[in-house]
């Protein structure tokens, strides 16, 4: 395209059409603006009057251009000063369209800022190790993520400042392996920088490895990971867990649950206690267990499932267990259900307490008022004899005496 220091179109080559889909002919003698986006257009006129000025000047800008189909495209343009050029005299504007290149820019940087909100909503930091040149690109700031500012070290060691002393060695030990041997990692490191509780932050990397043609290492890409309220929380869920365990222990009580899909059951660790098995002698399933109640029990068993499946709600039981051993443990069941949304059951789950010592105490204690009530029984019977034959003698001295 020729232009003149106005910026009025004053020639344009035959293949221009292929970039605007329109006849070239039709633009000579319009304004360059003509049919440029009004967003970009005083940035075009700009730069005509700044190419203008100056003999030789070249300056690049890109446009939106409105093409022969009704739609904007994106179009690269150089424009020369060649108006001191008497057999030229005019801007030379070499022009491109880089509509696909723009649409790709926008996608990469698209992903980039859904990356980079996926790392700080996941509490993630990427980077990027270029063996070659041993420099370390952070996808946020280095001082804001750990907490510390890096350390006066050459290189990628002067990032070791964010990790407790007691730990470098081993990450330098870890990332020395991935630049020998390739490979990926996967660790988890204490931070530096103690949090207000007193304990350190635990940061876990992951990273790959990728190759140059030579097939020797050339960059590891990675990301860091805060993973310290996650293991706060599994460390409290096995505090938890082993005070639950505690807990049932010492009050006899065990958990279970029946899953009505598969039929799996599944028991706490008190539950194999308090059934005198083990984990590796006994598989819970509910034809095992089914076996080893007292007879007298199973249709109680049976018919407080179908309460369960009907209603989902039943009162507590006392159900007998016959142990490997041969001894009764007696539990007090008390069961409930899960259902879906659509109120159909998918789950049983059940505590049970092992209440055998008050039911051989409430046994004893039946018998001891049972002897109690007898030896009552009997005393009173005395009593009635002995008065009764108190009054039979009463009657006998009279006639006694006569005869």
């Amino acid at each position: 395209v020729l232009l003149s220091p106005e910026g009025t179109v004053r020639y344009i080559s035959p293949n221009y059409g292929q970039i605007n889909q329109l006849p070239p002919a039709e633009l000579v003698k319009s304004d360059v603006t003509a049919r440029i986006h009004p967003d970009d257009a005083p940035r075009i006129m700009e730069a005509v009057r700044l190419v203008a000025e100056s003999p030789g000047a070249s300056i690049t800008r890109q446009a939106r251009v409105l093409d022969g189909n009704g739609k904007f495209i994106w179009v690269e343009a150089t424009g020369v000063n060649l108006l001191h050029d008497k057999h030229i005299n005019a801007i030379v504007v070499k022009s491109r369209n880089i509509s696909a290149e723009k649409a790709l820019q926008e996608e990469l940087e698209r992903r980039e800022q859904s990356l980079r909100m996926a790392l700080e909503s996941a509490d993630m930091i990427s980077f990027e190790w270029n063996l070659a040149d041993r420099s370390v690109r952070f996808s946020h700031d280095f001082s804001t993520y750990f907490g510390v500012s890096p350390g006066s070290e050459e290189r990628e060691r002067k990032y070791l400042t964010a990790f407790h002393p007691d730990e470098i060695p081993r990450l330098v030990r870890s990332f020395q392996n991935v630049e020998d041997i390739g490979g990926s990692l996967d660790e988890e490191f204490m931070g530096s920088v103690p949090l207000p509780n007193g304990q350190f932050p635990r940061y876990q990397f992951q990273s790959r490895t990728f190759y140059g043609p030579d097939g020797h290492p050339q960059r590891v890409l990675g990301v860091v990971t805060n993973i310290t309220a996650r293991r706060l929380a599994e460390e409290n869920v096995l505090l938890t867990k082993a005070r639950l365990a505690e807990a049932q222990k010492l009050a006899r009580l065990g958990a279970w649950g029946l899953q009505r899909s598969t039929w799996s059951v599944w028991w706490s660790d008190s539950m194999y206690e308090l059934c005198g098995v083990t984990k590796e002698t006994f598989t819970p399933t509910y034809e095992s267990i089914f076996e080893r109640l007292d007879e007298e029990d199973k249709p109680r068993v049976i018919e407080v499932f179908y309460r369960l499946y009907l209603s989902g709600e039943s009162d507590p039981i006392i159900v007998r267990f016959k142990k490997p051993s041969g001894d009764v443990a007696v539990f007090n069941v008390h069961v409930t259900t899960e259902r879906d949304r659509r109120g159909k059951m998918v789950s049983v789950l059940g505590t049970v307490q092992d209440v055998t010592q008050q039911f051989e105490d409430e046994k004893e204690k039946n018998a001891l008022r049972e002897r109690v009530q007898r030896q009552q029984e009997l005393e009173s019977l005395g009593i009635l004899a002995g008065g009764i034959a108190h009054d039979f003698n009463n009657l006998l001295t009279p006639i006694l005496g006569y005869a």
